[in-house]
């Protein structure tokens, strides 16, 4: 008996928000007309309801493992009359036991027909709600342009009213909804487009003007190899398209930032593969040596053997010369391997570098020849003190002499008590006379120099105690004695401290240590005097010997300092290289007197 014909009617498959899907697959799976779902393309099964099962006397994990084509014959009337579907987002065929297949299906009466045509409408009814009524909104429109079937997600993404769906003029809901969007007329030709071409799949997506964006996927709906109408599907991405045009924005803000270094940078993943560079000129690459030892830096970072290498190199053209200073760095984290290299220009840096350089190098000319003209000035000065000592020695001593020793004749033969004092004050004031010169003698040539710094200030500070000057301690840690002109040097500034102690300090004891420390020599002398306070130098030429003695000191590369206050005493320190030679920045001291 033959199945009455249908006529078309609009089918509103409903969405609840209680999760309808359940309900759907429940009605699929007992529904008493055998259904498989099966790959359109693989023809694997990938879904039954219990009938189907039952029919095939597998169970569904069995069923899932195999192909339609395993089961059926090409011809089988069940493939023949399967029809087209969407499941889990992919093209799938539904296929059913056909009506007319009398091994399948058994006689029956009018009545029996009509039930099983209604529990077969019912089962696919609820089967394609299932399949489509996801969180997409679903329309369905026949080749007339009627309206076959939609879900409550597309009434409320349209803000369609019912009436108006019911009525199931399809051109008129289109007029309906252009107002809504940005581009009505793009939207439309797109529409009249897939109409045209039935068996078109299309995709776009559709901007609104409130803001929303709207994906929409089209495919023809076929019974058979007949093409009955289309599917509309609607999906809401508003939200992914503003996260996708958010990462875009900040892709290009990276990009961005990468061009504007002045280094040129690229990043690499795990297989040396750039995924990125900036806009910089292109560099010259360096040289084969240093291709060679920048690529083996590089795959030490990217194996995890280092978290950065740094290689400089040069890269000159013809026309300039230019450094780079090549880095690559792996980024931390878990995730997939990526590596950062950069190219710096780093020309500035080196020019810098060597004009500082060569600005060392001069200075160190320059000091060299203060070292010499030092030398020399030490030399001229000592030669000068001892032309002086020999002639106050040969010539000043020994006529003074002869003058107390004919005075000594004089007197004896003088009998007037008169005359013998006035002769005798004159003998008195002659050994003064020559005791003062010897003094001063030791003062321009001491001639125990020659057997070290610490016995020469010994000596000296001896001098000055026998002559009423202050008490004295000397201690020295001394394990060789400085070279011959560091040796006066040090002497001379030590005797200009002391002799201000005797004469300006009042003091009553003399403090003076020797000390070796960073290559050179150090010495230190305090009293117990009255002080003075440093920041008020005198300028009485008489009293300038503070300027005189850091003058030695710099001239010298060495430093000198004083520390004192009213009442408090004063403490000099100074230090001078061995040999006068070359002296580290640390050990230079202020470039004025101190105070």
């Amino acid at each position: 008996m033959s199945t009455p014909e249908r006529t078309p009617r609009t089918t509103h498959f409903p969405v609840s928000a209680e999760d309808p899907e359940d309900g759907y697959r429940s009605a699929f799976r007992s529904a008493a007309v055998p259904m498989w779902i099966v790959d359109a393309d693989t023809l694997t099964f990938l879904d039954a309801n219990d009938a189907a099962l039952g029919e095939l006397g597998v169970a569904w994990i069995e069923l899932v493992a195999m192909r339609a084509d395993q089961v059926w014959t090409a011809d089988d009337p069940r493939l023949a009359g399967a029809r087209r579907v969407s499941f889990e987002g992919r093209p799938a065929l539904l296929v059913t036991v056909p009506a007319e297949a009398p091994e399948m299906v058994p006689a029956r009466g009018e009545a029996a027909n009509a039930a099983g045509d209604r529990e077969l409408e019912r089962s696919l009814s609820l089967l394609q709600a299932t399949l489509d009524a996801t969180a997409d909104g679903i329309l369905v429109v026949g080749t007339d342009g009627r309206i076959l079937g939609y879900n409550d997600r597309f009434v409320r993404m349209w803000n369609l009213p019912h009436e108006l769906l019911e009525r199931g003029d399809d051109e008129e809901a289109l007029r309906f909804v252009t107002d809504q969007l940005q581009d009505s007329q793009e939207f439309l030709r797109k529409v009249h487009e897939v109409y045209s071409a039935p068996e078109t799949f299309s995709y776009d997506l559709i901007r609104f003007k409130d803001g929303r964006v709207i994906e929409r996927q089209s495919l023809p709906q076929r019974l058979g190899d007949e093409v009955v109408g289309r599917v509309w599907s609607f999906r809401d991405v508003t939200h992914r398209v503003r996260a996708e045009r958010s990462l875009r924005e900040s892709r290009q803000f990276a990009l961005s930032a990468l061009s504007a270094l002045s280094a040129h940078v690229a990043i690499l993943d795990e297989d040396g593969t750039i995924l990125a560079v900036n806009k910089c000129d292109r560099a010259e690459g360096p040289g084969a040596a240093d291709a060679q030892a920048f690529a083996a830096g590089i795959r030490a970072v990217m194996r995890g053997d280092r978290p950065q290498f740094l290689h400089e190199y040069p890269c000159h053209s013809k026309t300039e010369q230019r450094w780079f200073l090549g880095r690559a760095t792996r980024f931390p984290g878990e995730g997939p391997v990526r590596v950062v290299v950069a190219h710096e220009n780093v020309t500035e840096r080196k020019l810098a570098e060597r004009k500082l350089l060569q600005s060392l190098h001069l200075l160190e000319e320059v000091d060299r020849r203060r070292r010499s003209l030092l030398a020399r000035l030490v030399s001229v000065q000592e030669d000068e003190r001892e032309r002086i000592a020999e002639g106050i020695h040969d010539d000043s001593i020994q006529v003074m002499s002869m003058v107390s020793l004919r005075l000594s004749v004089l007197r004896k033969q003088l009998r007037e008590p008169e005359s013998l004092q006035i002769v005798k004050a004159i003998e008195d004031t002659v050994r003064l006379s020559i005791r003062r010169l010897r003094h001063l003698l030791f003062e321009v040539r001491p001639l125990t120099l020659e057997r070290g710094l610490a016995s020469a200030l010994r000596t000296y500070l001896e001098e000055q105690q026998s002559g009423g000057g202050p008490e004295f301690t000397l201690e020295t840690s001394l394990a060789r004695e400085p070279a011959q002109d560091t040796r006066v040097i040090l002497y001379r500034i030590a005797q200009e401290a002391l002799t201000n102690a005797r004469k300006h300090a009042r003091a009553t004891l003399l403090m003076v240590e020797l000390e070796e420390r960073d290559d050179g020599f150090l010495v230190r002398i305090a009293d117990d005097g009255i002080g003075f306070d440093p920041r008020q130098q005198p300028t009485d030429p008489k009293h300038l010997g503070i300027h005189s003695m850091w003058e030695r000191a710099e001239m010298a590369g060495g430093w000198w300092r004083v520390e004192s206050e009213p009442g408090a005493g004063t403490t000099v320190e100074f230090w001078i290289p061995d040999e006068l030679g070359p002296v580290s920045p640390a050990q230079i001291g202020p470039a004025t007197p101190p105070v």
